[in-house]
């Protein structure tokens, strides 16, 4: 039998308290898919997730350098090195947006591995295409490694094309600070006609645009997927959780 995404009220009735037996293997399988997107592969409904570990299907787009991408454990690691300034790897899939769609990545660990300086950025990517040419919207972190292997964190949105996404009006003023062993969750907003809104979170729960400004950019996206480059010839590591349409 197939496992169902149900609603807290539905759960409720459920896993009702009973002394006869009445909780089945299915209810408590339909429990573990709709509780939550680490442990199963939704988050509510049958339409907010891209992937949960599973990259079949996506399309993927390593402009220069190299991309290794991995699956495991519901989550997707990648390492990346040798990226020619403002290029990206990134793995892609098509979706019909509207506006108001909201989708949101944690990103559960980076390491960069540089040996001089560089920068190691990952994050969630729309699109209008899977060409390196095609038109492009990033939500990312950065790190910012330099010789005395001084390390910060900064919040950045850019956009441009998967090939060349110089252009970054949105950099948070200070570093982005999460406890240690927390994610950071990006979130990108469709908001209106070429209009994107970026925000941060440290819990998945309340996010913030840190008093920045909506991204504007003249495309109307097909597609979404995370991406990660790393400009060093040393390899910079990344894990993403789900990637999750939460509006």
């Amino acid at each position: 039998m197939v496992d169902t995404v149900r609603t807290l009220s539905a759960l409720q009735t459920l896993l009702a308290d009973n002394t006869s037996g009445d909780v089945s293997q299915q209810d408590l399988r339909d429990f573990l898919e709709s509780s939550y997107p680490h442990l199963g592969t939704h988050e509510g409904s049958t339409d907010d997730i891209v992937w949960d570990g599973d990259l079949a299907g996506m399309t993927t787009q390593t402009v220069s350098g190299t991309a290794t991408w991995t699956e495991a454990r519901g989550r997707v690691s990648v390492v990346v090195n040798g990226q020619t300034a403002d290029d990206s790897a990134s793995v892609l899939s098509a979706f019909t947006f509207g506006t108001g769609d909201e989708w949101v990545v944690p990103v559960y660990g980076a390491m960069s591995m540089a040996a001089t300086s560089g920068n190691l950025s990952a994050g969630i990517v729309f699109s209008d295409g899977t060409a390196t040419s095609s038109n492009a919207v990033f939500g990312h972190i950065q790190l910012a490694q330099t010789a005395s292997v001084t390390v910060t964190e900064l919040g950045v949105g850019r956009h441009g094309t998967l090939t060349d996404h110089s252009t970054a009006p949105w950099v948070s003023d200070g570093y982005l600070a999460p406890a240690a062993g927390n994610p950071v969750f990006i979130k990108l907003k469709y908001s209106a006609s070429n209009t994107f809104q970026l925000s941060f979170s440290p819990d998945g729960i309340t996010y913030s645009a840190f008093g920045e400004s909506d991204i504007s950019k003249t495309m109307t996206p097909t597609h979404v997927g995370v991406a990660a480059w790393q400009t060093e010839a040393e390899d910079g590591i990344v894990t993403f959780g789900p990637l999750m349409k939460v509006a």
